[in-house]
C-alpha cells in the first residue's frame, strides 16, 4: 500500500531546520552563521534519493516526529 505522501514523480516533500542561525530576524544571536544554517538545507535538496520524502531534518540528518 503506498503511503498517502508518496508518489510515482520522483519528487520528495521534506521539512529542514537550519536551527538557530544568526540573521536580523533574530538580531544576529543565533549561534550558526548564514552559511552553516543553509548546510543542512542544501545537502538534502541535492541529494539523490527523490524517494525520501514526508520527513523532517536538521544538521545530523532526520529528526523522527
Amino acid at each position: 500500500m503506498q503511503n498517502k505522501y508518496e508518489s510515482d514523480t520522483g519528487i520528495g516533500v521534506n521539512s529542514v531546520t537550519p536551527g538557530y542561525t544568526a540573521t536580523d530576524l533574530n538580531q544576529f544571536q543565533g549561534a550558526k552563521t548564514a552559511e552553516q544554517g543553509a548546510s543542512p538545507i542544501v545537502e538534502l535538496a541535492t541529494q539523490s534519493d527523490p524517494d525520501t520524502t514526508a520527513k523532517f531534518f536538521k544538521d545530523g540528518g532526520e529528526v523522527p516526529w
